[in-house]
């Protein structure tokens, strides 16, 4: 019976050991997005990437890894036609993780996904004057200073505006 008690333990150890992790999942699958030098990337190894992102944080919620890789998720969302299922993720930083060193790059980036990526101004408006209001000496807060000024203008209405300014100074 002991020795048929150590085959299983022996068994079930060899399968963990051949089993990667989900964290080394997702560090394979990272490795492979960051080689690729042609910009096609398979839209598989995207998915498999994101669903691993959100299984993670949804398994570990307390994991300091956590965050990070929901601010990843957020960043491959954005970048793969997911504009709003990037914005959830980015709420969820800015929720559950409020200590995170970089929930003020993710209120930023939410900010300029409802401008750039859903035209929603309304909504980009009051993230981005959030934004300055807590974090005034943010590094972005120049740009988000711009974008306020400029928001909801097209780029001929800037262009034009830029040359009046220009030829009332001379």
């Amino acid at each position: 019976m002991n020795r048929l008690l150590v085959f299983v333990a022996l068994v079930m150890l060899a399968g963990a050991c051949s089993n990667p992790t989900l964290k080394e999942k997702i560090e394979s699958q990272e490795k492979v997005l960051l080689e690729n030098q042609t910009g096609n990337v398979d839209k598989e190894v995207i998915n498999q990437l994101l669903d691993n992102y959100l299984e993670y944080a949804e398994k570990n919620p307390s994991d300091s890894l956590t965050p990070q890789y929901l601010f990843k998720a957020a960043d491959v969302m954005m970048n793969n036609g997911m504009p709003v299922k990037s914005i959830e993720q980015l709420d969820k930083i800015m929720n559950r993780y409020p200590d995170f060193e970089r929930v003020s790059d993710a209120m930023f980036l939410k900010g300029f996904i409802l401008e750039n990526h859903l035209g929603e101004l309304g909504r980009a408006k009051t993230v981005y004057e959030i934004f300055l209001n807590q974090y005034p000496e943010h590094e972005f807060a120049d740009d988000v200073e711009v974008s306020l000024k400029y928001l909801g203008r097209s780029p001929e209405e800037m262009v034009r505006e830029f040359e009046e300014r220009n030829k009332n100074q001379r």
